[in-house]
């Protein structure tokens, strides 16, 4: 009896593990591909038994396989149907974590989740310690805190691209990454609350460090909503909103850097690809606007799966838009990029994704995925985050883990109500 217990206890920790494992290794696909090959095969042997579809509990689980058939079937609307096979590669993604999440719903607890998400949050740990590790060392090797880039401005072996060099990672998906931390720790705390905040403390500096406007913003905005939520004064909880901002304003204001990032203008030359005004919010209104006049070329329509980006580099090219075709911006905007493989329907299909399991997490009272849709909603305004497996495997594998916790708090429900 007692072996049996040590056993189901021991295979309990196995999903954690490769948790830990899986958001560990995004520098090599291969291993990463058989790590989530492994929790595939795990979930598929202990919750084969129970895999009975019922679709009242289990929809969540089929919106984003919903949206790989979409951009599936633009493939065969664009004329480059090489590179649309080559984007759908990287979307298997939003099948894989459904599936996995999916066989083991019927074994899976919240005790069994909330480990998984303090291993993503071990993961996050490991990675920032990296990063950290990695800048010490090449500014103890080259005796300055600065690394001259070749662009308009230099940059810093403590913040930004060159912060997150040795993990392979984009600042704006390892922000994306800490931004969830940062929710995991104020919704499922640990114990001790001095943990929490030297957790939080740790977490908010890291994403300063990253310099992502984008993810700097979306941590002030969820700190601002729960402090608002948590405080019964409301006229208290606006104080200490207007104390938070001036917190962050401060921190942006005494950084040479994050000054540069932030107080910017929005005057641009298209074809003057090194001028001094351009800054990473010019470079997006210029982005914007040719995004918008290629959609307008073939409104409603797309372009097809793979082929709205390079449409949008003719209208580059048609601008003289230098650093769009060398640099190979895509739109920075998610609904635009969708729009522009997918057209108008392809756009309200990943809408709707975002939106019906916000409102179904607002039903069964989970602040944890309410606040990390509405996270990743803000970074769709202003970045492109599912053309890489860091973006597209990170989304299915929250997305796996709310509908667990959806049908859990669904089948508790209809076993009181029976």
């Amino acid at each position: 009896m007692t072996v049996d217990m040590n056993r189901n206890k021991l295979l309990r920790y196995i999903p954690v593990v490769l948790t830990l494992a899986i958001w560990t290794t995004h520098q090599s696909m291969r291993t990463n591909n058989i790590l989530i090959g492994a929790f595939g095969t795990y979930m598929f042997f202990m919750g084969w038994p129970f895999a009975k579809f019922q679709f009242r509990r289990d929809f969540m689980l089929l919106l984003l396989p919903a949206l790989f058939i979409v951009f599936m079937i633009g493939v065969f609307f664009g004329e480059d149907q090489r590179e649309g096979w080559h984007q759908m590669e990287k979307r298997i993604g939003y099948i894989a974590f459904p599936l996995i999440f999916y066989l083991g719903r019927n074994v899976i607890t919240r005790e069994d989740i909330t480990r998984m998400l303090y291993a993503f949050l071990v993961a996050c740990l490991a990675l920032s310690l990296i990063c950290y590790g990695n800048a010490v060392i090449n500014i103890v090797e080259n005796h300055s805190f600065i690394a001259i880039g070749k662009n308009e401005r230099p940059y810093y072996y403590l913040a930004y691209m060159m912060l997150t060099e040795p993990v392979k990672l984009d600042p704006v998906y390892l922000s994306i990454y800490i931004n969830f931390c940062i929710l995991i720790v104020l919704f499922r705390p640990t114990g001790r609350s001095w943990i929490n905040v030297i957790l939080i403390g740790y977490l908010c500096v890291f994403n300063l460090s990253l310099a992502s406007k984008a993810g700097i913003l979306i941590n002030a905005m969820v700190f601002l909503l729960f402090t608002y939520s948590l405080m019964r004064r409301k006229i208290v909880a606006l104080g200490v909103c207007i104390l938070l901002i001036a917190v962050f304003a401060t921190a942006i204001f005494k950084s040479d850097f994050l000054r540069e990032r932030f107080i910017v203008s929005t005057q641009f030359e298209y074809d003057r690809p090194w001028a001094g005004d351009w800054n990473s919010t010019s470079q997006r209104i210029a982005i914007w606007a040719c995004s918008l006049e290629t959609i307008g070329n073939n409104f409603p329509f797309g372009y097809g799966t793979g082929n709205g980006e390079l449409e949008l580099y003719k209208t580059y090219h048609k601008k003289n838009y230098i650093r769009g075709y060398e640099d190979g911006y895509n739109s920075h905007n998610e609904f635009l990029f969708t729009w522009l493989d997918l057209g108008i329907f392809g756009a309200i299909v990943l809408v709707a994704v975002m939106l019906i399991p916000l409102y179904f997490t607002v039903k069964i009272n989970e602040p944890l995925y309410t606040y990390a849709i509405l996270c990743f909603l803000l970074y769709f305004c202003v970045e492109v985050v599912l053309t890489r497996r860091a973006g597209i495997n990170f989304l299915s594998f929250i997305y796996g883990l709310m509908a667990v916790e959806y049908f859990i708090c669904t089948s508790k429900a209809q076993r009181l109500n029976a």
